[in-house]
């Protein structure tokens, strides 16, 4: 019945219906008098079969009819520099506070035992005893691999957060500086739909440069009425001299997110199929003119042959993410350890004395720094009725038999696009 939607006579809707009742058990062939007729004007299914034809019928009708829940995604992705992120140290906990002693880590073991500072005055959240701690997942110890100096992985994995959790994160996160929002898109999709949410700016890039050869004009047209005159037709290039003319290109930059949420068929867990990324323009990297495909020093540059030409190529990163989770309503899934770096290099010297042979090292002055950044993404999965309300609160959720769902086979395992792209020069 997948094409009925389609605009088609009537006779064919119905023998599509019959067709689709007889796959049911429906047989209306015998007795005679059975029989299927659809009116398209208002949309309405007639039907004359037994009673016990016509029950089936009518529960399939329901079915079929049965409007798909709706769910709520609300994005946020966070960026916290790595020494920042560091002294934070705050740890993941996964599931409820109901009753007091559902909890569970996102990091090892040790991570429970977490010293009062000025990070976190309150230490490690409490609970009744250390064995009704759910225990942490052999992965789970690669979320706060880009938080901690004891965490030597780096790659992702997801957590999941209940709201209680999610909102102590949260307000960490916004105590300490060097953290910037760069985004949070929240859309409302049905249960199967992907949606995506952008959060980009355009910016225009140079992705190449054309070269002409200069030529140089000796006469001009339609002057002292010969054609042969002294005048300048346009420009007037020197022999040699070359024209650059950039090419540009729009590039897209910023998060987005592609969702697609599932609703399962107890009515509170969510399936999310997750793919976050950022695209990040980190600038340009100057070339010379050998770099430059189909460069001909004799001819093509002209009098700029054997100089550093002013071209640069431009660079840009992208963090992707690709992962399945399954969470109950109103939880939070988290992402973190797509950490990127920035190297700066800065070089003082003293003019002249500087460029002296071995001597002019002592008039220099060089430092490097390393800026690390390390990308978290929140999303949280709210199902929601179409006037925009919670279907279920808290207490109805069942948090009190387990923290979290159980989860897709390969949870935990998320793969780690990291790429640092190079636009090619244009020949």
């Amino acid at each position: 019945m997948h094409y009925i939607t389609q605009v088609t006579l009537a006779s064919q809707v119905s023998a599509a219906a019959s067709a689709f009742f007889t796959t049911l058990g429906v047989n209306l062939a015998s007795p005679p008098g059975k029989s299927v007729f659809f009116n398209d004007r208002v949309g309405r299914l007639f039907v004359r079969a037994t009673e016990q034809d016509l029950d089936t019928i009518e529960r399939a009708i329901q079915t079929l009819n049965e409007i798909a829940p709706m769910v709520h995604i609300k994005a946020r992705f966070i960026e916290v520099q790595q020494n920042d992120s560091k002294s934070l140290g705050f740890d993941w906990y996964l599931g409820n506070f109901i009753h007091g002693d559902v909890i569970a880590n996102g990091g090892s073991s040790p991570s429970l035992n977490v010293p009062v500072s000025a990070a976190n005055p309150l230490g490690a959240f409490p609970g009744n005893t250390v064995s009704s701690l759910i225990p942490a997942s052999a992965g789970d110890q690669l979320l706060t691999g880009g938080l901690r100096n004891s965490g030597p992985a780096l790659a992702t994995v997801t957590g999941i957060l209940t709201d209680p959790n999610f909102r102590v994160v949260l307000h960490a996160l916004e105590q300490r500086d060097g953290v910037e929002a760069l985004a949070e898109p929240d859309v409302t999709t049905i249960s199967g739909r992907q949606t995506q949410m952008r959060a980009t700016s355009i910016k225009n890039v140079v992705t190449g440069f054309s070269f002409n050869n200069g030529t140089a004009n000796n006469g001009g047209n339609n002057t002292g009425g010969n054609n042969n005159g002294g005048g300048v037709n346009g420009a007037v290039q020197a022999p040699g001299v070359a024209a650059v003319t950039p090419n540009t290109q729009q590039l897209e930059t910023g998060p987005v997110l592609d969702v697609v949420p599932y609703v399962l068929s107890d009515g509170y867990t969510i399936n999310l199929a997750l793919i976050p990324s950022v695209t990040e323009f980190i600038g340009y990297t100057a070339i010379g003119p050998n770099d430059i495909p189909g460069y001909n020093p004799g001819t093509q540059l002209g009098n700029l042959t054997g100089t550093t030409l002013p071209v640069a190529l431009p660079n840009f990163t992208i963090r992707q993410v690709v992962t399945t989770v399954n969470v109950w309503d109103n939880q939070t899934v988290v992402i973190g350890g797509l950490v990127s770096s920035t190297v700066n290099n800065i070089k003082d010297k003293v003019p002249v004395l500087a460029d002296i042979p071995i001597l002019g090292r002592l008039f220099q002055n060089q430092s490097k720094t390393t800026v690390k950044k390390n990308l978290m993404i929140f999303v949280t999965a709210t199902i929601v009725d179409p006037s925009g309300s919670r279907v279920h609160s808290d207490d109805d959720l069942p948090f009190a038999q387990t923290a979290i769902p159980v989860q897709p086979e390969g949870y935990g395992n998320a793969s780690e696009p990291v790429q640092k792209v190079r636009m090619p020069v244009e020949p």
